[in-house]
């Protein structure tokens, strides 16, 4: 994948086998403050807007503790299918306050 912006080492997740890596490549929270991501399922619409579908918690739990805790489900936006994609909040939040991972997106007829 071509980088969206400068490839990071410090002050971001990731083991050190996967560093340095494109913090605008995708859907994350670049200064590490509110959330941590994961997964991503991304569609097209039919106007060329790229939406993801993945899940997110709060970084207070980290990375590596969090994510079978209380993972929510959101969506996201970009221009470009590669990112950086901003997060529109919860898919569902009426039902069990948001909660979802491991979030798939569906186009149908």
């Amino acid at each position: 994948m071509e980088p969206q912006s400068p490839l990071v080492s410090k002050g971001i997740w990731g083991d050190a086998v996967a560093l340095p890596r494109d913090i605008s490549n995708g859907l994350e929270d670049p200064k590490l403050k509110n959330w941590c991501y994961w997964d991503g399922s991304i569609i097209k619409d039919n106007k060329g807007v790229y939406h993801m579908y993945a899940s997110r918690w709060t970084q207070e739990l980290s990375h590596s503790k969090g994510w079978h805790i209380d993972t929510k489900a959101v969506h996201a936006v970009s221009k470009n299918v590669m990112g950086p994609y901003i997060d529109k909040g919860l898919v569902y939040p009426h039902w069990r306050e948001g909660l979802g991972h491991n979030i798939v997106a569906l186009k149908t007829h």
